[in-house]
């Protein structure tokens, strides 16, 4: 859990959702502590946030970010492959992973204003060239091993015309073909 994170929005789901979610805090770049994790939940489903995601923190402890996003990607990938191979092919098929990479690496919107799921990465400040490494990890793990994986990427961005926030979600499957879960 870093800097942003704010543990009353999991608390306002309720007792329901604590019975079937498990949150941990656990350090993805130590792989001792994410084999423990992910050995005590074995899980049918990993959604993983990639929270490292603010700006101007990366401009001055950008190895913290590449420690998490980048490190800290391939470790989870690693220990959560190793758990789901040890599961029979029914319980495989049922498993997912899902990536949300919860920052924009698609840089300006340039003159159209509008990205599409052929926009090329274009980061431009620290954190950003650390998103798009662990987005095709996870890619490179559905493909290698088959382990179902989807990666999410999106970009957030302020409509002049609209004083709130507009979200575009672009979706990236690592499978062609995949239809999503």
């Amino acid at each position: 859990m870093g800097y942003a994170s704010d543990l009353s929005s999991i608390e306002r789901l309720g007792a329901k959702t604590a019975e079937r979610h498990h949150l941990l805090h656990v350090e993805l770049a130590d792989a001792a502590a994410t084999a423990e994790a992910v050995q005590e939940i074995d899980p049918d489903l990993v959604l993983y946030l990639a929270a490292e995601s603010h700006v101007d923190r990366s401009i001055d402890g950008h190895s913290a970010f590449t420690e998490s996003n980048v490190t800290g990607t391939f470790k989870l990938l690693q220990t959560v492959r190793s758990q789901w191979q040890s599961h029979p092919t029914e319980r495989q098929s049922g498993f997912r992973l899902h990536h949300i990479s919860t920052d924009e690496v698609f840089g300006s919107l340039g003159a159209t204003g509008r990205l599409s799921e052929t926009t090329p990465y274009a980061p431009r400040s620290p954190i950003r060239p650390t998103k798009p490494p662990a987005i095709t990890l996870v890619s490179a793990w559905d493909h290698t091993y088959g382990m179902p994986g989807w990666a999410w990427d999106w970009s957030a961005r302020k409509a002049p015309s609209s004083p709130g926030l507009t979200v575009q979600s672009i979706r990236r499957y690592p499978a062609p073909g995949r239809p999503p879960p």
